[in-house]
């Protein structure tokens, strides 16, 4: 019981982790852009309807939980590559990115 109670832990803890990280700052971030601080709200809420969308279609997946993990973790990888710059990969330092990282990583933490 140890061993699936200290997995479960250990998801939630990375999901709280990447959305934690990425609220704190994400206004900061957006705000290089030159998004107006009236508009932030939107983005916001922009990265909030993928989660509750994918909140709502894992319980239909009946995958196994473990194999849940997984996938979220290197859809988490790629989101996270997405929000660049990264010169290995070639990705540039624009919004389209970072928005489409950031939706990618939000639905894929309703997995874990």
């Amino acid at each position: 019981a140890v061993k699936e109670s200290s997995f479960a832990y250990a998801a939630a803890m990375i999901g709280m982790f990447n959305t934690s990280f990425y609220t704190s700052f994400i206004s900061l971030q957006l705000e290089t852009y030159g998004i107006d601080a009236q508009q932030m709200g939107y983005y916001f809420l922009y990265l909030s309807i993928p989660y509750f969308i994918g909140a709502l279609i894992t319980p239909m997946l009946a995958l196994p939980r473990k194999l849940q993990f997984v996938i979220c973790m290197a859809f988490t990888s790629g989101s996270l590559a997405l929000m660049g710059p990264s010169q290995i990969f070639g990705i540039p330092n624009e919004l389209n990115y970072v928005l489409t990282g950031m939706t990618i990583l939000s639905f894929t933490q309703a997995l874990i």
